[in-house]
């Protein structure tokens, strides 16, 4: 028996993730109730047929019933992802912070033989934080990438914010 994908949306400082895993055996979903005013990502998603559900953690998991195949998935959260709304208020220090990580991320994925495009100065970064800053993702077509690639990117670079379950 083919099981749905389920999967839990990451709100990162750049951009939006999934972290997904197989849904419990048994588990049905005939009548979801959709909250109302979901962030323009997360919306999109349910308008490509995805079942969302508030996490008290703050995120939303999300079932796919139609139970596509991993790489169709990860083109249509990358889609979505272009929907996405401005990143929450943060000072400069902490952006700062944010930017010191991602070059490390970056020069890790270097090392890996990727190809990502490369980073901004700091002030650029600073300058279009609002409205999608750079990512070290960026320039890598993450979201052809199979799911064992996730876990080695993940696992070698250590990137928190990259966060993919067994799918």
């Amino acid at each position: 028996m083919t099981r749905p994908l389920q999967c839990t949306l990451l709100a990162a400082a750049a951009l939006t993730l999934a972290a997904c895993s197989p849904s419990p055996s048994g588990t049905t979903i005939d009548v979801v109730s959709i909250p109302t005013g979901l962030p323009p990502e997360v919306q999109c998603l349910v308008d490509l047929g995805y079942v969302v559900e508030p996490m008290s953690s703050g995120g939303f998991e999300y079932t796919d019933p139609l139970n596509r195949p991993w790489n169709s998935m990860m083109d249509d959260i990358s889609a979505c992802e272009d929907k996405q709304g401005p990143h929450p208020e943060k000072t400069e220090d902490e952006i700062r912070v944010v930017f010191d990580e991602y070059l490390d991320d970056y020069e890790c994925l270097v090392e890996l033989g990727y190809s990502p495009t490369r980073p901004p100065s700091f002030d650029t970064f600073l300058a279009t934080w609002t409205t999608g800053p750079w990512s070290p993702i960026d320039g890598t077509n993450w979201n052809l990438w199979p799911y064992t690639e996730y876990l080695r990117v993940q696992e070698t670079c250590d990137l928190t914010w990259l966060s993919v379950e067994a799918p």
